[in-house]
């Protein structure tokens, strides 16, 4: 055979599996079908550990999930749905996943109970380094309705947020940064900026403004801000309390080997002192 037919036919094999490759990434990413059927491979390759109810729409986006559920090392995450829009584009020109509008809808965690020996074997602290592959950058994000207990089917709410808004989120190299995010519970509302750096200490610069219920306390709302600066192995915290309280709180929070300690200082009306720690 001659030397251009073989490469007239190499390459002729070599345009066919081209072919069948974009073709079968098309299926993949493209199609409602090929969504579904990565998502039962992922399923299988995890042992059930990720139990996914419903798909609609395609990894291209819109994409929407209902009945997600993850088990591992005794705790259980539940979704009832997701609903993801993003800009694929994005990866190529810009080197970043590039989301437009992700909501979460019925978030519950389910903690270990606090006697079983899962939580023995539970992380002991943040990783020293942690960095994503690529850059981050989420314009709209919502939670609605969730929660982390402790223990299946029991009362013991550890924590219940009715919403979680936030926009413009990014994780780059330089950190993690949220200009606005606002969250409600049934207690306290808290609008914030916040930036930290996942690495070391994890550094972070927090500004917040809250609003708490005290009803049930009979005792008047409380209001004021909050400003969080250092990291989490030694943070400084100043906090101011809105009339009728009237109350300014300048602390420190370190965490060294020997445990927690709080050290600082308030001051209220009329000029009374305290001190903390």
């Amino acid at each position: 055979m001659r030397p251009v037919r073989v490469l007239a036919w190499s390459s002729g094999i070599l345009l066919g599996i081209i072919t069948l490759l974009v073709l079968l990434m098309w299926f993949a990413v493209g199609t409602t079908m090929g969504t579904r059927f990565l998502f039962l491979q992922i399923e299988n390759q995890l042992d059930h550990q990720l139990v996914i109810g419903e798909v609609n729409g395609t990894l291209a986006g819109p994409l929407g999930i209902r009945g997600l559920q993850h088990t591992s090392a005794g705790m259980n995450l539940r979704i009832e749905r997701v609903e993801l829009a993003w800009l694929p584009g994005a990866l190529f020109s810009r080197s970043r996943f590039d989301i437009e509008d992700l909501k979460v809808q019925g978030l519950q965690v389910i903690l270990p109970d606090s006697g079983s020996s899962t939580d023995e074997d539970s992380p002991a602290g943040l990783p020293e380094d942690l960095h994503l592959p690529l850059a981050v950058h989420i314009k709209n994000f919502m939670l609605n309705d969730a929660a982390i207990t402790r223990g299946e089917g029991k009362s013991d709410e550890l924590i219940s947020l009715r919403s979680v808004h936030a926009t413009d989120l990014s994780w780059r190299t330089g950190g993690i940064e949220v200009p606005y995010v606002s969250i409600k519970s049934p207690q306290i509302d808290v609008t914030a900026s916040a930036r930290v750096t996942p690495a070391g200490d994890w550094p972070l610069d927090v500004d917040a403004r809250y609003s708490l219920d005290l009803q049930a306390q009979q005792l008047p709302a409380a209001s004021g801000t909050i400003a969080l600066s250092g990291s989490l192995a030694r943070m400084e915290i100043m906090q101011t309390v809105d009339s009728p309280y009237s109350l300014r709180i300048d602390a420190n929070v370190s965490d060294p080997p020997g445990g927690t300690t709080l050290a600082g200082k308030c001051q209220g009306r009329e000029n009374t002192a305290c001190r903390i720690g």
